[in-house]
Order: C-alpha cells, then structure tokens, then sequence
C-alpha cells in the first residue's frame, strides 16, 4: 500500500491538492489548506521513501518533522553486499537498488509536475516551461548515470541501469527538441514555419 501511495499515487494526489494554489483563486481556507496539505504530503513521502516505504523504519515522535530515529535505507556496496538488514536485496531483475536514486528521482519528478502547473501560464509562450523541463531532464540524466537504479545484471543478462539511462537521454533529447519548436512557434512567423 505505501509502494503505491509513495509512487504511482503521489503526484496525483499533490496535484489535486495543490490545484486551489494552481488556480489563483484568491485567498481562503481552500487556498491555506491546500498549501498545508500539499507540503505534509510531500514531506510525508519523502520521509517514507528515505525509509525504502517501510513503516517500521519510521519512529513517530510528537514533532512531525523529527527524523532524528527513523532507519533510513543505506546504499548497497557491491563488495560487501548483504551484510546490512537495511541494505535492499535482490528479489528479481529490476530490483530498485539505491535509494538515493529514488530519492533524487522523486524530487525531480515533484518538480517537473510543479513546472507543468505554475510555468504554463506564463505570458512567454511556454518557453520557460520548456526550458526548465530541459533542465529536469538533464538533472534526470545525470543521477541515473551516477546512481544505478537496478542491480547488475546476472549470467549475461540485460544490464536495466543502461536501459534507464538511455531513456533518460532520450527524454532529453525529446524535451530539447520541444523546447526548439516552442522557441521557433513563438519567435517565428507563421510562413516560416508551414
């Protein structure tokens, strides 16, 4: 429950809750408490991914904000692999195995649906909307090929950290070439570009 709530669940669930501030309807209690949820939200699954989603690793404290006791998951060194209970395992081919990657991906994930909402009514034609998109991508690009995401491939088999990257650069390449197009749709004239 807390894989789906920390992953597929979460940007869903922070765009519904930030859409008063999307709006720009004003002030009010919707406006407050959305700001209020939508951060508690965040900052919850942050907290339960630095934890690898495991309730147990968490000790609640009266002070919300109190890390200071939780049981963060520690990053697998390939040379003395399994000698930590906190170390993740590998269960199948794409086991997640670092997670600082999941970390560093769901910050850049927060971001770019943050970009998407509060960039696309910009009077420029989507042009910074589109450049920070490129950046995000970029920064995307650079933790996956820092961090592996997946365990090393066994007998010869599909190395899935280079297939990460890849589409990672693929997206780069696919929001730089979005970010020309919006350039060219707004500073061009319309003959130009028929």
């Amino acid at each position: 429950g807390f894989k789906a709530f920390c992953g597929v669940g979460f940007l869903p669930l922070l765009k519904l809750l930030m859409w008063p501030i999307v709006a720009w309807q004003g002030s009010g209690p919707a406006l407050t408490m959305g700001c209020i949820a939508s951060f508690i939200l965040s900052v919850m699954v942050l907290r339960l991914t630095r934890a690898d989603k495991k309730l147990a690793y968490i000790e609640m404290k009266p002070n919300f904000f109190n890390w200071s006791g939780d049981k963060p998951m520690l990053e697998v060194d390939e040379e003395h692999t399994g000698r930590h209970s906190r170390e993740r395992k590998r269960e199948h081919p794409l086991s997640e195995k670092s997670p600082g990657y999941d970390i560093a991906t769901l910050i850049v994930r927060t971001f770019t649906m943050l970009n998407t909402l509060f960039c696309a009514r910009l009077p420029d034609h989507q042009i910074t909307m589109a450049t920070i998109r490129v950046i995000l991508a970029v920064i995307l690009l650079v933790i996956g090929w820092r961090c592996d995401c997946y365990f090393p491939p066994m007998l010869q088999g599909w190395d899935f950290n280079c297939l990460q990257v890849g589409t990672d650069a693929a997206l780069v390449t696919i929001y730089a070439a979005a970010l020309a197009a919006v350039i060219a749709g707004a500073r061009l004239d319309e003959e130009v570009l028929d």
